[in-house]
């Protein structure tokens, strides 16, 4: 049930101190009840010098709310008051990341990285946005500091797979591929590896990884086309004819009759 006192106008008569509103919000904060915090936090900046404190606090809860636009802004002006708090950094790029600006949010976990050149967190979020920014290059270095630096780290394996096969690195692709398999694969890894084979030359061997890609369990055909053609690119860049795809899924659905 929603604590919604705090907005009856007696109430802010009776109890007018900044110290009640901050107490009541970290602990609605605390409870994870972040759209009541949140109308708290803006009584209470009402009353009170913001801090870069209570800034975040309004933008984390700005943010579980998935208004990412508004937390941003918050985080921003948080900044203001220390420009080298790592959190409030990456907690910026996330919101753009969120807000689909890759170029942004690469350029505010650089800045944490400058800090935290050896963050595991940071390495594998600048990875991301490189991937994201089709600099398979060097998104696939950052990847491989992080296997480096943490050989267990189970968040850079696929991407690898990735940025390799869109480099053409077809070894490094599928060594890391048959990992991944021997593992916890996903429908993905089988698509993978099949566009490996076929990217090698391999038509029979991308064939067979495709068709046990459509069976994976709660995988379709449907969903098979759709993350499939959203790959052709890559497919058609390293040796792939054009010409020959419809030919390789009418192969495909006749081999899954």
């Amino acid at each position: 049930m929603p604590l919604d006192f705090h907005n009856c106008s007696f109430i802010q008569e009776l109890l007018p101190e900044a110290d009640f509103y901050l107490k009541l919000g970290e602990y609605l904060f605390e409870k994870d009840r972040y759209k009541e915090a949140m109308e708290v936090f803006s009584i209470l900046i009402g009353k009170t010098e913001p801090t870069m404190q209570l800034l975040q606090k309004q933008a984390f809860c700005m943010q579980q709310l998935k208004q990412y636009e508004k937390a941003l802004e918050l985080y921003l002006q948080a900044q203001l008051f220390d420009h080298n708090q790592v959190w409030n950094l990456k907690k910026i790029a996330l919101c753009y990341h969120h807000l689909k600006n890759p170029e942004k949010a690469l350029e505010y976990y650089q800045e944490a990285e400058k800090i935290q050149p050896d963050s595991i967190h940071t390495q594998v979020s600048i990875g991301h946005c490189l991937l994201e920014l089709k600099n398979f290059e060097e998104a696939l270095k950052y990847y491989f500091k992080v296997e480096y630096l943490d050989p267990g780290n189970k968040k850079v394996g696929r991407p690898i797979v990735w940025c390799a096969l869109a480099l053409g690195k077809f070894e490094h692709a599928e060594k890391y591929s048959l990992k991944l398999l021997d593992e916890n694969p996903t429908r993905h890894d089988y698509m993978n590896m099949g566009h490996i084979k076929w990217c090698k030359g391999d038509r029979q061997e991308a064939l067979k990884w495709y068709k046990d890609c459509v069976t994976f369990p709660g995988n379709s055909m449907k969903d098979f086309l759709e993350s499939f053609n959203n790959d052709k690119g890559v497919l058609i860049t390293h040796n792939v004819e054009e010409a020959e795809i419809p030919i390789m899924l009418d192969q495909l659905r006749y081999h899954l009759q």
